[in-house]
């Protein structure tokens, strides 16, 4: 499903339409639960789960393997993938 502007659904999540935004941004969403998407050029997508003061945490569905990357290695790698991010939001 394309993410075209901002979409809430009736169970209270509002999916935000995050292109654009940064890696480090992202953070913010991440800090408090909320579940990140990053989309990549190569038509698959991970999920950013988690972070430290050192590295963020992604998980690959496709083979539901797990790894860490620096932030700083992060934020260009998804800064060359477009910074093609979704991210839910939890209204309630």
């Amino acid at each position: 499903e394309d993410i075209e502007g901002n979409k809430e659904y009736s169970d209270g999540i509002i999916l935000l339409d995050a292109r654009k935004s940064t890696m480090h941004q992202m953070l913010y969403y991440i800090g408090r639960g909320c579940p990140v998407v990053a989309y990549l050029e190569n038509g698959q997508y991970v999920l950013l789960y988690g972070y430290d003061q050192y590295n963020i945490f992604i998980y690959y569905p496709e083979d539901k393997s797990t790894t860490k990357m620096g932030l700083n290695d992060g934020a260009e790698y998804f800064r060359t993938q477009k910074n093609d991010f979704i991210c839910g939001v939890f209204t309630d």
